[in-house]
């Protein structure tokens, strides 16, 4: 018989939670709430065009009836692979409900918010139901997790793929589990935990590719621990690994339509990989572990600035988690004889994770204060770290940005500060009492992690676009300033992803646009057109090609279909770009007919 009582209070429980998250996640992205339907969520560069992504995912299955993982709406006329891009096919999916109602923008915003919350819930339920810890130490554990200043400075640049750390937590618990049962039983079974711990690798890697790479390192981390440190018997070993093998079957599987279109267009020769060097600029600064970003709300004169910027650079563990965790620590290391085996095994484990992702993600080399190689004695000194060793592993150690990591570090050093504090509420016996100072580490965390006003960008389209969302052509928009970016590689004007984002209304192929890893083909496609390779570089004057009025209108008008032209002057005057010549050029050579124009805008459509 089903216990109703007992079903209430854990639904009674877990709307209470996630209720205290939202309120947090609420706070700490204002103004965001206060705009939810007409600004999206980061800055005007990578934000809007992740933004896209949730309306592409959307727009090509149910209105064009094809593969998200491919696209000619941007980069038109060519179609350009979308399979090492910054996915975030789960995120997008959890749009869906909401696009209808609140629009792409509101939907975005609505799912950050609720991704936010699931962290926060995967962790609590991870660092009760696993760990151990007691209830208020497992809020403050996903309060660390789900509001580190990494993922709020992802979240920041709009990375939504990046921001998105839940699966993360949710998927450690059901392995967990799915181990400590496999254990108990008397043979190897197969188990409903292991096939729902492959279901959530699957989701990751529909979610994103970096991550997924961290998570199966994550996999073995564990794997590993549970074999030699914990010194198995043989049967145990074999029933140990039934899970693992039962969990990556799995996510073959859920996988396989985006593994397959992944792996044809690897051995195309798009490749992810990033050479050691790069890896080494990458990665998180020793430093910047235990001083707060430059965003920092109150603690912005302390703060240390990577040379990767904000957004990369950003691995701030916070004061009140080191201080937690150290205590718990020490406390550990010195009752170590009187643990008992189960529970100095899954401490045990949580402090090998944790380091093990540290020291991963400080990359192939030590950089401490923006430093990694010393003049000692007339020498050139630099310290060699493990990861140049995981870097030859296939796919998994060519992953750009260790600094990455920071989640996975996060995901078991927030128990471990969860079980210090632990320690310190032990020595509390009042309830009340108990309660205050519960509360005060909560609020450390949230004054230590703030970086408010959280950063949003105004995507309400301007209304140059009318005209070109009520035309039923299809014929593509030429948005100046012109430019392409795939994260490595730069052509025109650095990305401005509102003007990529401004598909979503009038819904026509374009051709600026931003993808990460696409060949560099498909940029050299666009140089060697008349007039178009003057529009990529307006800083040159226009060639004699340029000038030429058959060649320059055979070019757009018949090779890339245009059909609406639109002149951002706010933006070419911000960039400082003359827009006077762009202008003539159009009119005079394309013979362009003006159909708007106000203060930031001008339209133009060839007939």
């Amino acid at each position: 018989m089903l216990d109703f009582k007992h079903n209430k209070s854990i639904i009674k429980r877990l709307s209470l939670l996630a209720s205290s998250f939202l309120l947090l996640a609420i706070l700490l992205t204002w103004p965001l709430a206060k705009n939810i339907t007409t600004h999206g969520f980061g800055i005007n560069e990578d934000s809007p065009y992740h933004i896209w992504h949730n309306w592409w995912f959307k727009y090509s299955i149910f209105d064009l009836h094809q593969s998200p993982f491919y696209t000619n709406y941007i980069f038109y006329p060519q179609t350009v692979p979308l399979t090492f891009d910054a996915n975030a096919f789960v995120s997008s999916a959890m749009t869906l409900p909401f696009q209808p109602i609140l629009g792409v923008v509101g939907a975005s915003n609505i799912v950050l918010l609720i991704s936010f919350v699931l962290s926060g819930i995967g962790i609590y339920i991870l660092a009760r139901r696993i760990f151990g810890l007691g209830t208020l130490s497992a809020f403050l554990a996903g309060a660390i997790y789900a509001f580190s200043p990494y993922t709020f400075s992802q979240a920041m640049d709009g990375h939504i793929n990046l921001s998105s750390t839940w699966i993360i937590p949710f998927l450690t618990y059901f392995l967990l589990l799915s181990v400590r049962k496999s254990i108990e039983k008397e043979k190897v079974v197969v188990t409903k935990e292991a096939i729902i711990t492959g279901i959530f690798l699957g989701l990751q890697a529909y979610n994103d590719l970096t991550y997924t790479a961290f998570t199966i390192l994550l996999i073995g981390l564990i794997f590993a621990y549970h074999i030699l440190a914990l010194r198995k018997s043989k049967k145990e070993i074999i029933k140990i690994t039934a899970p693992f093998l039962i969990a990556v079957a799995v996510s073959i599987i859920i996988f396989l339509p985006g593994l397959i279109p992944t792996l044809s267009d690897y051995r195309k020769g798009i490749n992810p990989s990033s050479p050691l060097w790069v890896q080494n600029v990458w990665a998180a600064d020793l430093v910047a572990f235990f001083r707060p970003s430059t965003n920092s709300t109150f603690f912005n004169k302390l703060a240390f600035a990577p040379h990767q910027g904000s957004v990369e650079g950003t691995v701030f563990l916070g004061w009140t988690t080191v201080i937690l965790a150290m205590f718990f620590i020490v406390k550990f290391i010195k009752s170590w004889k009187k643990e008992n085996l189960k529970d100095r095994g899954i401490k045990g484990l949580l402090i090998f994770v944790s380091v093990a992702f540290f020291v991963l993600s400080l990359g192939p080399f030590l950089n401490i204060g923006n430093q990694w190689k010393w003049l000692i004695l007339g020498k050139s000194i630099f310290i060699p770290l493990p990861f140049a060793l995981v870097h030859k592993i296939p796919l998994i150690g060519g992953t750009q940005e260790t600094a990455r990591m920071n989640p996975f570090l996060l995901l078991t050093l927030s128990s471990i500060a969860g079980l210090g504090f632990d320690l310190v509420l032990g020595k509390v016996k009042e309830k009340r009492l108990k309660i205050m100072i519960g509360i005060l580490p909560i609020l450390f965390i949230i004054f230590e992690f703030m970086q408010i006003p959280f950063p949003t960008t105004d995507l309400r389209p301007p209304k140059v676009y009318e005209e070109v969302a009520k035309d039923s052509s299809k014929k593509a928009v030429l948005d100046l300033p012109l430019g392409f970016n795939s994260g490595n590689m730069l052509l025109g004007n650095s990305p401005i992803g509102s003007l990529q984002f401004y598909q979503t209304f009038h819904k026509h192929p374009q051709f600026r646009g931003t993808i990460a890893r696409v060949p560099k083909e498909n940029f050299d496609y666009y140089t060697k057109i008349p007039l178009f390779k003057y529009f990529l570089n307006s800083g040159n004057p226009p060639d004699k090609e340029d000038l030429d009025v058959t060649l320059a209108n055979n070019a757009l008008r018949k090779k890339l279909n245009v059909g609406f032209i639109v002149v951002h002057k706010n933006i070419l005057s911000d960039k400082g770009i003359s827009i006077g010549q762009s202008e003539t050029l159009i009119r005079e050579v394309l013979k362009a007919e003006k159909y708007f124009e106000d203060e930031n805008t001008v339209g133009y459509k060839l007939n």
